[in-house]
């Protein structure tokens, strides 16, 4: 569900999410994200229309930003994007 939080709401996001951690608890956050340097697409794509409808891919740097903001310490950041077409 990552996809469809949105750039606007991720502090709000991670905020919540770690209030209702335990203390101590651990946070795995699964989502994809776009590249830095992929411009956003001018309309709507098959995978915005069909697999992915009212999302928003936002870059990972941003990411791990908004959740270092908000008190995380992101420990490990891995890709399997070269895997996507396999999974699908």
């Amino acid at each position: 569900m990552f996809e469809h939080v949105g750039e606007d709401r991720l502090s709000t996001y991670f905020s919540r999410a770690w209030r209702l951690l335990k203390p101590g608890g651990v946070f795995l956050n699964h989502g994809i994200a776009r590249t830095a340097f992929e411009k956003r697409s001018h309309g709507p794509s098959f995978s915005d229309i069909y697999v992915f409808s009212d999302s928003e891919l936002v870059p990972l740097n941003i990411s791990v930003h908004a959740a270092e903001e908000s008190v995380f310490e992101v420990r490990d950041v891995e890709s399997f994007r070269e895997h996507d077409a396999l999974t699908l």
